[in-house]
């Protein structure tokens, strides 16, 4: 009885006390396991190269030579070129060139030189690949023990990628050279072919060749002179007729007064002259004396005989003038008839030349297709001897790191912290209620 009311007498610690005297010893506990952790993890550099993806530059006029398509916006390309960087293709090269096997192989390999494909894993574990948001620049990453040997490696990486589009780039520029250079032989033989056929075509016709070149254009001059002429005259004919018709419509008294001016004659000049003098003279007459008198019918028939005169010259100027238009006719007539004689000739040798000259235009179309080809393969000679642009280019170079960035030791002892306090509030808690709960079933057997 004594005893049992010891032990109720007896005082019970606080839940509080409970739980800090067991979460203090865990919290203890995980911040000393993780600091010792810490400190014993080997210490990594970083060092980070960028690069810059510019889309693919066309050769020539638009395009790779020979090998030319229609760009387009590919919304894959950073990743498609992420995983590039990450290949064989690349990193095997930096392997190879920076003898990784043999340095990791002693570093992990025990002394053995590392196959390159291990080597390759291992330099991937190492690797870290991030595209810069809404631009074409690629971060390239790479952890070391050595601070010097991670700048070395993405150096080296951006460099092997940098060479591997350059050197694709080049096999494409000499694979369109190829492509052009046996086009350009294609097409000697057929000038070669055409130029056997265009002697066999002479001598089947029977023909020379001379002949058979100009007989297409044997004519030309000649006919587009003639045209000339022919549309000349006829203009001139057009207007000579209207004026001859018109001068047919005029009586004998009209006439004198018109064709004097239209065609000048000294006689016909002279004639009207001396009428108008005797008609003159007839007023005067007329005036002294009577119409019987032998004066005033002398100067009478002297007025009718020139008039007669006038009338007769008029009349053999307007016959003149109708002879003229016939002779006028006549000569476009004479004109039509060489052009269509011209023409029917032309016909006929180009009838004969057709097949010489078809031949011989398509000869002059390769001709001149075999010289632009000729130009276009001395051009792309020459854009593979410069220097060239590729579609990457190094921003900037990676250099050492100053300070390790793993383990990051700040970090790990900040979680360790918060993970101890966080541990150990809860088995601090849980000890702590458990204390209780047996505490009280002490005082109270019969609580359930």
């Amino acid at each position: 009885m004594t005893e049992k009311l010891s032990e109720v007498a007896r005082p019970t610690p606080t839940p509080v006390k409970t739980m800090l005297r067991v979460a203090l010893p865990v919290f203890l506990l995980v911040f000393g396991l993780c600091g010792v952790i810490t400190f014993l993890l080997p210490e990594a550099y970083s060092s980070t190269a960028r690069i810059k993806l510019e889309p693919p530059i066309p050769l020539a006029n638009g395009q790779p030579a020979g090998l030319r398509t229609t760009g387009s916006y590919d919304p894959y390309r950073i990743q498609t070129e992420l995983g590039v960087i990450q290949s064989s293709a690349v990193l095997g090269n930096v392997v190879e060139l920076m003898d990784l096997n043999t340095a990791w192989g002693r570093k992990y390999g025990g002394g053995n030189r590392l196959t390159k494909e291990a080597a390759v894993d291992i330099l991937k574990s190492r690797l870290e690949l991030r595209p810069v948001r809404n631009t074409t620049l690629v971060e390239i990453r790479v952890f070391s023990e050595d601070r010097h040997e991670a700048a070395r490696i993405a150096n080296a990486i951006a460099d092997a990628y940098r060479e591997l589009r350059l050197g694709q780039q080049r096999q494409m520029a000499a694979a369109g050279v190829e492509v052009l250079v046996a086009r350009y032989q294609e097409q000697l033989q057929r000038i070669k072919q055409t130029q056997g056929e265009l002697e066999s075509l002479c001598q089947a016709l029977g023909l020379p060749e001379s002949e058979l070149k100009g007989a297409a254009f044997a004519n030309t001059n000649m006919l587009h002179a003639l045209d000339k002429q022919l549309a000349e005259d006829s203009v001139r004919l057009d207007a000579f007729r209207q004026n001859i018709a018109k001068l047919e419509s005029l009586d004998n008294a009209q006439l004198k007064q018109v064709l004097p001016r239209l065609r000048p004659e000294p006689y016909v000049n002279d004639l009207l002259a001396e009428l108008n003098k005797a008609e003159l003279k007839l007023q005067t007459v007329k005036t002294q004396f009577a119409p019987d008198h032998p004066d005033y019918a002398l100067a009478k028939a002297l007025v009718d005989n020139l008039n007669q005169k006038v009338d007769e010259s008029a009349t053999g100027m307007l016959t003149e003038l109708v002879q003229e238009l016939r002779s006028a006719e006549g000569k476009i007539a004479a004109t039509r008839k060489q052009i269509a004689a011209l023409k029917r000739n032309d016909a006929e040798k180009q009838a004969v030349s057709r097949p010489y000259v078809e031949k011989q235009r398509e000869l002059e179309q390769l001709q001149n297709f075999v010289r632009v080809l000729d130009t276009k393969i001395a051009s792309e000679k020459i854009q593979a001897t410069l220097p060239t642009t590729g579609t990457v280019e190094v921003i900037d170079r990676a250099e050492p790191g100053l300070r390790p960035v793993r383990p990051n030791r700040y970090l790990n002892l900040f979680l360790g912290a918060v993970g101890g306090v966080g541990l150990g509030l809860l088995i601090g808690g849980a000890a702590a209620i458990t204390r209780l709960l047996v505490a009280r079933l002490r005082r109270n057997p019969t609580t359930v």
